[in-house]
């Protein structure tokens, strides 16, 4: 009888290529590697589902919520809010974050639904680019990797859909796409232009970061193209260039036709924003807080350093050794010549810390811990590229030595092992969590009923104002969406608070033209100064309290 095999496409031999061949147990194992990295996420997702009913988002999440439910009723055009009066460049988050929320029927649980399923398939996606390029010992070693990421980043944090939490698995995503371009692989340039969008339009601070790694992902795959005999491929990757300008076209759209219909435009604010020379920090700030992520107690592996009680900065007047230099320095010699696709991985790391050091010298204001996470995703991407390094010298099949074999076939084993208990730890973590800032969901849920009851005597227009403090602004945030969620009509009255209304969209701001409207004032309060005319308290809860003015009518 004769036999039948299956090959695969001649390829030039690479040193550094130790790529299995996958059959059927292979495929399984896949699956199992995969799910149980996913497996933390689902458990999420019911236990928010489960204790949902009590969920009253506040703050930053109740403004992403009523962001979200703008989609489908006006043509939203820009991201979320910043601190600094423009808001971020675009709504690519919002309208992913809306399909779920949607098909909750609009309820609070959608918006974090929504982050849970953006980081699922960033990790689906991590996973696939890992066995795309070495095979399932990259693919099970990238899901350990990454589940520590998950497990030290928290059950709220994975599902927080506030944009410095939610890019943070999509930029390890991001960097792995980079390394996919400099290794050839000319298919991930549109996924790579889909996934910095998402970045850059979510967070600004991403933009550095995505030009460097689609930027020079591009030179690479070009010089390669030209350099090749004949030239055979640039023609494929002219029209694969293509097809990701399209993406990123697409993607643009809103934001530019925001630029271009509205005075200022959002853009034009962000570029005048960052070329008004903003003092920064300095570089030494800038390699302390990076040695955080390199030093014995990385920053994503076990937690972020301490931060100033005074003012929530991070602390940085103690020095990190960045002891994990060492081993970075050892894999990137090991690999120089014989495993090309970790030196490459090694690089892109490389080049990605380098854009991170100037981005952190670049940040306006304090260095809060929120604005830092992005670099979470760095440091798992290094320790992603250092395992992945010395097990392709481990299994090293040249040199013909069954220590080394049986070396990588251990570190393989423990890797697995690692994923499942790590994938079991995060589990229980995200069944046993609460319901986001529970203490100020309960808070929300003791001013709704009387808040409610004054709104709808009113008959009319609800105008929501605020005292001189962030907690009020957080707390009106959190009532306005609990009126509009029972169809009252809310207006936010920021006429002389300029910073309360860069956190509202125009279509929430009161207006003059309103004024002889048949109305009712509340006025949130937590201890700051509020207007003489701010009427009498109708609810109070911790440390806010409610005021009501008289009602004016026509």
């Amino acid at each position: 009888m004769q036999s039948h095999t299956t090959t695969r496409p001649a390829v030039t031999p690479d040193p550094g290529d130790t790529r299995p061949r996958v059959g059927p147990d292979g495929r399984r194992l896949v699956l199992v590697v995969v799910g149980l990295a996913l497996l933390p996420l689902v458990v999420s997702a019911i236990a928010i589902v489960v204790r949902g009913g009590a969920l009253h988002p506040w703050g930053d999440q109740a403004l992403l919520e009523l962001d979200v439910r703008d989609v489908t009723r006006h043509f939203v055009l820009t991201g979320a809010y910043s601190r600094f009066g423009w808001r971020h460049p675009g709504p690519l988050e919002l309208y992913l974050v809306a399909l779920p929320y949607r098909l909750v029927a609009e309820h609070s649980v959608g918006i974090y639904l929504g982050a849970l399923l953006l980081n699922g398939v960033a990790i689906a996606g991590i996973a696939h680019l890992a066995r795309r390029r070495a095979g399932t010992p990259l693919l099970v070693w990238s899901m350990f990797v990454t589940l520590l990421l998950v497990r030290t980043f928290g059950p709220n944090a994975v599902r927080n859909p506030w944009t410095p939490y939610v890019t943070v698995i999509p930029c390890l995503l991001m960097i792995l796409l980079g390394w996919s371009l400099v290794e050839g692989d000319t298919w991930a340039l549109p996924f790579a232009v889909a996934t910095g969008s998402f970045l850059v339009q979510a967070h600004v601070e991403y933009t550095a970061l995505v030009v460097v790694l689609v930027g020079g992902g591009l030179v690479v795959l070009a010089v390669r193209a030209l350099a090749e005999p004949g030239r055979p491929h640039i023609a494929r990757l002219a029209r694969i260039t293509a097809i990701s300008a399209v993406v990123g076209v697409l993607l643009w759209i809103p934001p530019v036709v925001q630029q271009l219909t509205h005075h200022p435009g959002n853009l034009g604010l962000l570029v005048r924003f960052f070329r008004a020379g903003h003092p920064g920090h300095g570089l030494s700030t800038a390699l302390h807080v990076v040695a955080g992520e390199w030093s014995w107690r990385p920053n994503w592996l076990v937690h972020w350093g301490s931060v100033r009680a005074a003012s929530g900065e991070l602390n940085t007047s103690s020095s990190p050794v960045p002891v994990l230099l060492v081993p970075y320095v050892a894999a990137l010699a090991l690999s120089w010549r014989r495993a090309p696709s970790a030196r490459n991985l090694l690089l892109v790391v490389a080049a990605s810390w380098a854009v991170a050091i100037v981005s952190v010298t670049h940040i306006v204001g304090g260095l809060y811990p929120y604005l830092l996470r992005w670099l979470d995703a760095l440091g798992a991407a290094t320790l992603l590229a250092i395992g992945f390094a010395l097990w392709t010298r481990l299994a090293d099949a040249r040199r013909g030595a069954r220590l080394a074999v049986s070396a990588a076939t251990a570190v393989t084993a423990v890797a697995v092992a690692g994923l499942v208990a790590t994938s079991v730890v995060a589990c229980v973590a995200s069944g046993r969590a609460r319901i986001p800032y529970a203490a100020e969901s309960q808070m929300l849920a003791r001013l709704e009923k009387p808040v409610l009851t004054a709104a709808r005597d009113a008959h009319g227009l609800v105008v929501l104002r605020r005292d001189d403090t962030g907690y009020a602004a957080a707390t009106l945030a959190g009532i306005a969406l609990e009126l509009e969620r029972h169809h009252v009509p809310v207006r936010v009255d920021a006429r002389k608070d300029p910073a309360l209304g860069a956190l509202f969209t125009t279509s929430r701001l009161f207006h003059t033209s309103m004024a002889n409207a048949t109305a009712v004032w509340l006025t949130v309060t937590a201890g700051g100064r509020v207007p003489p005319d701010a009427g009498n308290q109708i609810a109070s809860a911790g440390p806010v309290r409610v005021l009501q003015l008289r009602f004016q009518g026509r």
